[in-house]
Parts: structure tokens; sequence; C-alpha cells
């Protein structure tokens, strides 16, 4: 609405803020369109209101957009059903198992997750892999703890008995207000080209972690 748009110009003092907060005067634009396309990337910045908080969601902004030009060609949300978990024992979860989906509120919005208790791996099998593709997820943690999770992916020619880690960190919970806060990783493969693989989704174990709820969100093959 413009008396949004109008009492946000205000607020900025369209533009005269960034010279107490950044290096002089900067150009600011209040509302709900704008044609991002006119502005250089790496001079945008994108500010989300968040319950009572601003946040800078430029990068997660640019590389959605970058996205958006890629095609997607396996979705492991969409294929759950294909996955295989490495323990089946009945645990208290949405699905009764320590894998599982679950939709997770994040600085971008709810999105899909697929979510890994610790000790817990989740595989797919048989992906064809085609060219220039790149494996992409968020990652981030569902609770508020203060252990690390250590955090894996690792991939395999289909068949094959070496496996190679494609990412490992320990991640941390970071939240703002109401939604936690997550990391895009994008990994390339085209080592892979023209082949099928399987995928592996780890959450390590940590002792005395069973609130370390691990959530690889949106995962998808793009090319």
């Amino acid at each position: 609405p413009k008396s949004q748009e109008s009492f946000c110009t205000w607020v900025l003092g369209d533009g005269q803020i960034f010279k107490y907060y950044a290096r002089g005067h900067q150009h600011v634009y209040c509302g709900s369109k704008v044609d991002f396309k006119k502005i250089e990337s790496d001079k945008l910045r994108i500010v989300e209101k968040i319950g009572q908080e601003y946040v800078d969601i430029s990068s997660e902004w640019n590389s959605d957009q970058l996205l958006l030009s890629r095609n997607e060609s396996f979705n492991f949300l969409k294929e759950y059903s294909r996955g295989i978990i490495n323990n089946s024992a009945k645990v208290d979860t949405p699905s009764g198992l320590g894998a599982f989906l679950m939709d997770l509120g994040t600085r971008r919005g709810v999105k899909s997750a697929l979510v890994l208790l610790p000790g817990i791996s989740y595989k797919y099998e048989k992906i064809n892999i085609k060219a220039n593709s790149s494996i992409i997820f968020d990652v981030g943690l569902v609770y508020p703890v203060k252990t690390l999770a250590a955090v894996k992916v690792h991939i395999s020619r289909s068949g094959a008995a070496k496996w190679k880690n494609i990412y490992n960190e320990n991640i941390k919970f970071e939240e703002s207000q109401s939604s936690i806060g997550t990391k895009r990783i994008s990994i390339e493969l085209n080592e892979f080209q023209g082949e099928y693989v399987d995928v592996i989704f780890e959450s390590v174990n940590v002792p005395n972690s069973s609130a370390l709820w691990v959530g690889f969100i949106n995962p998808r093959i793009v090319n």
C-alpha cells in the first residue's frame, strides 16, 4: 500500500540513513514491485521484514534468481519414497522413523525439508546426472540446541563400492525471530555427467543429541 511505502521512505530518510551506517548516501526504493533487471546484482540489497526484525536476504535472493534459469532434473523430496534409511527403528517423529519430510519456517518463508535425526542417513539410488548438473539444498537445524551437528553428503557411481564425500560441515542453530537460519549449498557434479549415481544425506551421530534435527531444505539436482 502507498501508506506503507511512504512510511518506509520516511523511516529510511530516502537513503540518508546510510550516511550513518554505510559509506554515504544510497538510493532507497520502498515498494512491493521493482524491475530488478535494471539494478546490478552486486549493488542490490534485498531486505525482508520477519517478525519485528528487518533481515538482509540479498545473497539468498540472488541465488534464487540464478536457479530460475536452470532445469530441475531430480527432486529428492518428491522422490522421498525411493529413499532408503539406514536404521528403521521406531522413534517419536512425524513418520515414526529417523528420516521424514517436514515444513520449516525459514527466512525465505515456509520450505519443505528432508529432516534427519543424529545417526541417520538416507540414500537415493540410480539418479541420472545430466550435463552441467549441480546438487543444491539449504541446510539448517530445526531446534535451538547449542551442540554442533555434523552433516555430510556422499555420492557414488551406482553399484560402486567407493563413495565420495561432497559435503562435510559442522553446523549450528541460527535463529531470526520465529524462523530458522539456513545456508545455501551448491555442489557441481560434472565428473558424473552421463552416469547414474547414488546419493546419501547423513546426520552424524553425536552423543546426547536427540534434539539435533538436521533439515536438508528443498534438495534437488539442477542442470
